[in-house]
């Protein structure tokens, strides 16, 4: 990141982990961090000094946080594409045509993006050309209505909207008919299909009431007792009914572990409910206005749920804002995290509570815009801080209302924000929480090393003594193989020398020297440096002699390999066997073989003429 001359980066379709650093080479002009395991948030920085970069690509990472306005910074931007990752928040407004003119890809999709469509996105300047040809926001939580601005794009070819939260209709001057004309065209004729029934408008996306696999053309209308109130709908109609929309609840939120025993004092009955029991699975029989936490008007219609503090995890569901009499839903000090739907939008709700769970991100805007909740719209003054206090901001309550304001928290020695969550009561300084645990994890770290190290030192004083101890008769079996067991000893073999023939032919040679006492083959064995010299190895026994007398020089029987061990009376002449002594000898092969690391090795003793000192090896022979 900090090489100054850098210019093109592709890093792509790797596994890379980590955030994203700030580069700081001004002629850069690339990069393309595409399918990688990226995380962390981009720096907000990120596209000062970069006036030439044409093209931006973190397709398929983990990055999170916003989107950082500076990208406008990046005048000669082509292609900015940010799609498949965990980006939140709204749109910058700085992404538009008027900052950025050469803007022609942008791929925001398949994130969480909240908020509208900036009207910057369109240059509002009649004589500039519109560079944009391909706009991609599907799969994110936008909403509001599609503006028609949008339509003076006019080099748009593929504009999707589909899996959002947009209302109203699609602009007729977009519906066109060589708009996402390509998502439409046969893969095998290159022809489109249906053609003279496609519904342009309906090509962008699906009406309210409507709904389709993709979101787009053909679309069938919702089911009786289902709804859809967006543009684009993908799968499935908003079931109604209620006691469907409570066990979504439950299983959104993993029921089967919500705390148990909890006293219902909601029931008619006067009986006591049981949170996370019967009452709320989905086979129960029992009237859903006795469930533990629910309350109903005189007409059966759910007004109230109260859950808090019931261990709660996983997300909000969006059907919770279709039950159409919810005056209050209560659903704080829980484990709750993912984002706040802006679904809630369409629920009467009198008061509403999400403080005290793990949710990120912002309260939607047309959240923010619904009068009624928690006081917001009164006086006319809608805020999003009655709904929730955002991220860097608390207070007791965890929302704005009854006089209280969210105030700042701020770690003491700094500036930096120690609250992370949406809707918190208390500051949380992550910085000390995030110390404590890197203190924790370097003891946890030493302690492994102080293992590890010790297991290896174990290992060696295993080792150095097993490399003294040569091999018995009796450490092999009838047919020559070495013991299974001594075979997985480690350091039993001395280290590997090189013995060459006369037609280059090499094998390889591993010595232990054993001074024994008395002819006693378990003595310690001290190792010392042999020296094989090439173009000295000579063949004088064809491996199927009885006695040391049937030797016969040949130095063509090198030129096949050896089928069969070779007896124990068969010879190999070495120039010299040890640089200690300088006398010559031979080696005599023991007709025992081991597989060991999948290469054929015989056990054999060097004879010294002097017959001072004797060596055993072992001996790769493939060519004898």
């Amino acid at each position: 990141a900090k090489l100054p001359k850098l210019e093109v980066i592709n890093l792509a379709h790797n596994q890379l982990t980590g955030s994203i650093p700030t580069f700081h080479s001004k002629r850069l002009r690339s990069i393309d961090l595409g399918n990688n395991q990226l995380s962390g948030t981009l720096p907000q920085d990120i596209g000062i000094n970069h006036d030439k970069m044409t093209d931006f690509d973190i397709l398929h990472n983990k990055i999170s946080g916003q989107i950082p306005s500076s990208f406008s910074k990046m005048s000669s931007l082509v292609t900015l594409s940010l799609s498949e990752n965990l980006f939140t928040g709204t749109i910058p407004s700085q992404l538009g045509q008027q900052n950025l003119k050469s803007l022609q890809f942008l791929y925001l999709d398949h994130n969480y993006l909240i908020g509208t469509i900036p009207p910057s996105i369109a240059s509002p300047d009649k004589d500039n050309v519109n560079a944009m040809v391909e706009f991609w926001l599907q799969e994110n939580m936008l909403s509001g209505t599609v503006p028609a601005f949008i339509a003076d794009l006019q080099n748009l070819k593929d504009f999707y909207i589909d899996g959002n939260k947009f209302t109203g209709e699609v602009p007729t001057d977009l519906c066109r008919p060589d708009i996402n004309e390509d998502f439409f065209k046969d893969s095998k004729s290159n022809s489109l299909k249906s053609e003279k029934d496609r519904d342009y408008c309906e090509s962008i996306a699906c009406p309210a009431g409507y709904v389709s696999r993709e979101g787009v053309y053909p679309c069938i209308a919702c089911p009786r007792k289902h709804t859809n109130p967006y543009l684009g709908r993908v799968g499935e109609c908003i079931d109604l009914n209620q006691r469907d929309i409570l066990h979504h609840l439950y299983q959104a939120t993993n029921g089967d572990d919500w705390l148990m025993a909890t006293v219902n004092n909601n029931n008619n009955n006067g009986d006591d409910g049981i949170v996370g029991e019967e009452d709320w699975q989905y086979n129960s029989d029992k009237f859903i206005c006795d469930f533990t936490g629910v309350k109903c008007d005189s007409n059966n219609h759910i007004i109230e749920i109260d859950l808090k503090g019931k261990g709660l995890k996983g997300t909000i569901p969006e059907s919770l804002g279709f039950l159409r009499y919810l005056r209050k839903l209560d659903l704080s000090d829980n484990q709750l995290s993912g984002l706040l739907p802006s679904d809630l939008r369409w629920a009467p709700l009198d008061y509403l509570d999400i403080s005290g769970n793990f949710l990120r991100g912002d309260v939607p805007n047309m959240l923010c815009l619904t009068p009624g909740i928690n006081g917001n719209g009164e006086n006319r003054v809608y805020d999003c801080d009655h709904i929730a206090c955002p991220i860097g901001y608390y207070n007791s309550d965890g929302h704005a209302g009854n006089g209280k304001r969210c105030k700042k928290c701020n770690d003491p020695s700094s500036s930096s924000i120690t609250t992370g969550y949406l809707g918190s009561k208390v500051c949380h300084d992550f910085a000390k929480k995030g110390t404590e645990a890197g203190e924790a994890f370097l003891v946890l770290l030493c302690l492994l090393l102080s293992c590890f190290c010790l297991k290896r030192m174990c290992q060696y004083c295993t080792r150095r003594h097993i490399e003294k101890i040569p091999y018995e008769e009796e450490d092999f079996h009838d047919d020559g193989i070495l013991d299974h067991e001594l075979q997985h000893y480690p350091g039993t073999f001395a280290d590997d020398y090189t013995v060459s023939s006369n037609d280059g032919s090499t094998g390889s040679m591993s010595s232990r020297n054993s001074n024994s006492t008395a002819g006693s083959k378990s003595s310690r064995s001290k190792r010392r440096k042999s020296s094989i010299k090439s173009g000295w190895n000579k063949i004088v026994g064809n491996g199927n002699a009885s006695s040391s007398s049937s030797r016969r020089n040949s130095t063509s029987s090198r030129s096949s390999p050896m089928k069969s061990p070779p007896s124990k009376n068969s010879y190999h002449q070495i120039g010299t066997s040890g640089e200690e002594t300088g006398s010559s000898g031979h080696i005599e092969i023991t007709n025992k073989k081991a597989n060991i690391d999948n290469s054929n090795k015989y056990r054999a003793s060097v004879k010294q003429d002097s017959e001072s000192d004797n060596d055993e090896v072992w001996l790769d022979v493939p060519n004898i």
